[in-house]
């Protein structure tokens, strides 16, 4: 890739969008990564926009100084006494540009209001206060100011510190702040700060500590352990050191400023930079985890290995910059290509793509050309990457996004790609690899496969043994379970989930239907896909009580054709339904087949009930209720019914609400008769209330199926051309007005 090429990588990485977020990339501003950019790359070397990517994506910039001195460093346990005075100028005309082109010019002033309170920072904006900012002490020797327009850590700087860079990742990163120092009382501070609202960079809420860095040693203000190394090379020297328990590394060129590296759970990732000293091109390379160095090209170097990375200090005359040859496992790479690799994808068609934050900044990520000005190819936003995954179809390529994979630093390598064609599973080499860094310390992979008809990517692994290319696969991709019908089942965190072209059908999140669940239709399949919780057959009956106003109607005619699919667990039923017609509300009742099998009287239930009772009323109708507050479910139907919850003339079933519905059951004892019944809260007092010509055979009030509720129940004789609704209904307050009628079927 030409120096042209990775400063174009580089723009898009910084510029095009804002910070990725699987919680927040924090990226540089605009300015600020320009200037950087001038300053690492003006020399035209290989190496330096190679490890500016990582440096870009993942490294935080302290201050400057040079190295020199020998005192061991102490830090200070406090930067302020308890109760100390304080008042003093921390910074003055710090300028910043926000998202809307607004300009500020921030001052900062140190104070404490109260003798007994914290230090509290006065920000003012062009010479009016805007905000006060009370410190608070995540470390000893670390107070850190967060209000709304800035955050801003400020530090004791003892004997024997020559500069310091603040850790503000990988748990919470920030955008990089270079550190300045200054003296107030005759003590000598560090602070770094970072403006809110400013384009292409996110300020944190959180400092976790500070490096303290000296002329041969590296502490922190929390005590952390850090190993040191020193390296020469090329007539200068540098200070590295890593921080292993944190998976953080840092560097520190003679005369420059340090760098930190957060790379502990990014093994592929790789940091460095280059700089022009003199008649020399200096560079630093952080390798991947676990590499080997295996040489370096042209130039004097030194090397050597830090909690399981390679530093290489190199230097060489002039502008070239050394290629960086080193080993992962049993593939080779040079650094300037491992970037381009590592950075982008090509397509089938030959199209190459560069991963970035989707420019909408909603934590998505885009694929797109290396050109500013260029149309993303393909965007993912957060939404579509809370499964941790996606697929979509381009240039000839099924393109699959793995968010929180870490497949280890060999990648590019070793990873493989599960695809399944007509049922048939099977694990290939991917067709191009890439990865980036995300900001809470994880990675976001991207991989491709040439697409054929019918192909689906159905999980992600890595190359276990290379003799014989047995592959482990990733347990946060399940493996498929079946495929029918263009839909692949898989099992995510214990749920049967459907994937129609390898993306995920939505889940439509109906409360109503309990561990039930409902995914609606994809654009190339018509059904939704009732997912129904284990236990069931495929003879089990399932029929959908769809809400309808104080009622429920039972809608067997939205059922398609079900199916099982395995799981590890045994069988779950799925059916087929009308696309839209489950909404919320929605009840299930079941009859499982083994209750007709076995002759059983009280044949159906409703899912998902806490409490469930049922009990048998005149005409040998069964009335089981789901629940005794007002509201609850409650099922009619005949004794020891066999239907599918209708016949060919009528529905078996009848459903209502405790305390809203008067349900009918036709044919009584003759034709013109029909059984009513309601299920009420206790104590209800309902009344029969009959319409002129309609008759009233019989009626009984009893305890119900439930502690808390009564069943009213009645035969009517409807009389001449009436219907359920005009004959009869049920008075609740008294006024002899019917408040509950049967509703009207349809």
């Amino acid at each position: 890739m030409s120096e042209p090429q990775l400063t174009q990588l580089l723009d898009r990485a910084v510029h095009h969008a804002p910070p990725m977020h699987l919680d927040g990339q924090h990226l540089l501003t605009a300015a600020k990564g320009r200037v950087r950019r001038r300053r690492l790359l003006g020399a035209g070397g290989g190496l330096g926009a190679a490890a500016l990517v990582a440096a870009l994506w993942g490294g935080l910039a302290g201050g400057g100084g040079l190295l020199s001195g020998d005192v061991p460093i102490q830090p200070a346990t406090t930067v302020w006494e308890q109760g100390e005075t304080v008042d003093a100028n921390l910074f003055k005309n710090y300028h910043s540009i926000d998202s809307d082109q607004v300009a500020h010019r921030f001052d900062g002033r140190l104070t404490r209001p109260d003798v007994d309170g914290p230090v509290v920072l006065e920000l003012s904006d062009h010479g009016q206060v805007v905000e006060r900012i009370p410190a608070r002490s995540p470390q000893p020797g670390l107070e850190v100011f967060v209000g709304e327009r800035m955050t801003a850590a400020v530090w004791a700087e003892p004997e024997g510190v020559e500069t310091a860079v603040p850790l503000v990742g990988p748990v919470d990163p920030g955008g990089p702040s270079s550190r300045s120092g200054t003296a107030m009382g005759g003590g000598r501070y560090g602070y770094s700060v970072w403006p809110a609202d400013v384009t292409g960079m996110v300020r944190p809420q959180e400092v976790l500590d500070v490096y303290l860095v000296g002329a041969h040693e590296v502490v922190t203000l929390s005590g952390a352990e850090v190993v040191t190394a020193e390296l020469h090379a090329g007539g200068t020297s540098a200070l590295t050191w890593a921080d292993a328990e944190r998976g953080v590394w840092g560097y520190a060129v003679h005369g420059e400023d340090p760098m930190l590296a957060p790379l502990g759970a990014q093994p592929a990732q790789h940091s460095g930079g280059t700089w022009q000293e003199a008649d020399r091109m200096i560079s630093v390379a952080l390798l991947p985890q676990g590499a080997e160095l295996v040489d370096v090209q042209q130039g004097e170097t030194d090397s050597t290995v830090l909690a399981g990375r390679p530093i290489v200090l190199g230097g060489v005359r002039g502008d070239d910059v050394p290629d960086v040859v080193f080993r992962i496992g049993r593939h080779q790479h040079v650094l300037n290509d491992y970037t381009q690799d590592l950075f982008t994808v090509e397509l089938a068609d030959g199209t190459q793509l560069s991963i970035t934050p989707d420019s909408r900044g909603d934590g998505g990520i885009a694929l797109g050309e290396m050109s500013d000005d260029s149309p993303d190819v393909l965007t993912w936003s957060a939404e579509d990457l809370a499964a941790d995954r996606a697929t979509e179809a381009v240039g000839g390529s099924l393109v699959t996004v793995v968010v929180g994979w870490d497949a280890g630093p060999s990648v590019l390598t070793d990873t493989r790609l599960e695809v399944t064609a007509q049922g048939v599973s099977r694990w290939v080499e991917p067709a191009d690899v890439a990865q980036v860094p995300t900001a809470d310390g994880g990675v976001t992979t991207v991989l491709t496969v040439d697409e054929a008809e019918g192909m689906t990517v159905t999980g992600v692994g890595v190359v276990a043994d290379e003799d014989d290319d047995s592959v482990v696969r990733w347990d946060g991709w399940e493996p498929l379970l079946a495929t029918a019908d263009g839909v692949d089942w898989q099992e995510i965190e214990g749920r049967v989930v459907p994937f129609v072209d390898g993306e995920a059908l939505q889940d439509v999140g109906l409360a109503s239907l309990g561990e039930a669940r409902l995914y609606a239709a994809s654009d190339s399949r018509g059904e939704d896909l009732l997912v129904m919780p284990p236990g069931l057959g495929a003879d089990d009956r399932v029929l959908p009580l769809l809400r309808k106003g104080d009622s429920l109607d039972p809608a067997p005619w939205v059922l398609g054709d079900n199916r099982m699919v395995e799981t590890e667990d045994g069988p779950v039923l799925v059916v087929e339904t009308a696309p839209g017609m489950l909404t919320e509300g929605t009840q299930l009742a079941v009859r499982p087949a083994s209750a007709v099998e076995h002759g059983v009287d009280l044949t159906w239930t409703l899912l998902d009930s806490d409490r469930s009772g049922s009990m048998v009323i005149e005409g040998d109708l069964v009335v089981t209720a789901g629940g005794s507050a007002a509201g609850d479910p409650w099922l009619m139907y005949p004794l020891g019914d066999d239907s599918w919850g209708s016949t060919s003339t009528s529905v078996a079933v009848r459903p209502g609400l405790v305390g809203a519905t008067l349900s009918e059951f036709g044919d009584a004892t003759g034709p013109g008769r029909l059984y009513v019944a309601a299920v009420l809260p206790e104590g209800s007092a309902g009344e029969l209330v009959l319409a002129p010509g309609a008759r009233l055979v019989s009626s009984q009030t009893g305890i119900g199926p439930l502690e808390g509720l009564e069943v009213v129940s009645a035969v009517v004789d409807l009389g001449a051309a009436l219907s359920p609704a005009d004959a009869v209904g049920l008075d609740l307050d008294g006024d002899g007005v019917a408040d509950l009628r049967p509703p009207a079927r349809g």
